[in-house]
């Protein structure tokens, strides 16, 4: 059972794709995360975390190149990028997260470093996968 303890806030927090063409490269950016954690009182830490987009909110900037990424990762097909955690672990250099990343029908499993900020009462995310 997943439950947000403290509350975290997904508007300071983005997942973030890049691309590469030999004639330019760009990025695309959704701000509209739906993200659970099980919380671990006794030690304040996170002990699993679960994080869900949806393709169709990824905007680049440009809608014509936003529509056609959605063609091509089949987005009606594929609706959600999801991110389920195996491994919590806290490190002086940051968390190191491994899970399984499900993206257009492929699960993978990943890992990456994730710095935790605290603002007053709310807490956010600042992660980069490190193998996608």
């Amino acid at each position: 059972m997943f439950f947000q303890s403290p509350t975290y806030e997904t508007s300071a927090s983005s997942v973030k794709y890049s691309m590469v063409h030999k004639l330019h490269s760009w990025e695309g950016v959704s701000k509209e995360l739906k993200v659970a954690t099980k919380w671990n009182e006794q030690k304040n830490e996170i002990e699993q975390i679960s994080i869900v987009v949806n393709v169709a909110t990824f905007n680049s900037g440009l809608s014509s190149r936003d529509s056609h990424m959605m063609e091509v990762l089949d987005g009606l097909t594929y609706p959600r990028i999801i991110f389920s955690s195996s491994s919590v672990q806290y490190t002086p250099e940051g968390i190191l997260v491994k899970g399984k990343l499900q993206f257009h029908g492929v699960e993978r499993m990943i890992e990456t470093k994730v710095n935790l900020k605290s603002r007053i009462v709310n807490w956010y995310f600042l992660a980069a996968c490190l193998f996608c």
